[in-house]
């Protein structure tokens, strides 16, 4: 279980930084990157999942 966890915040990271790249902007710093998940799982915890 803890794979497909890990896969799932990896991904999520990962079309993050792309979604920067393609506009042109700055990649996150990994402390930036940090600050995303833990708001990205306050919202799939409550279920306000996109």
């Amino acid at each position: 279980m803890l794979g497909g966890h890990v896969r799932f915040v990896w991904n999520q990271g990962l079309r993050h930084c792309l979604d920067k790249l393609d506009k042109g902007e700055k990649i996150p710093s990994v402390f930036d990157l940090h600050k995303l998940i833990i708001r990205w799982k306050k919202k799939w915890v409550c279920g306000f999942s996109e």
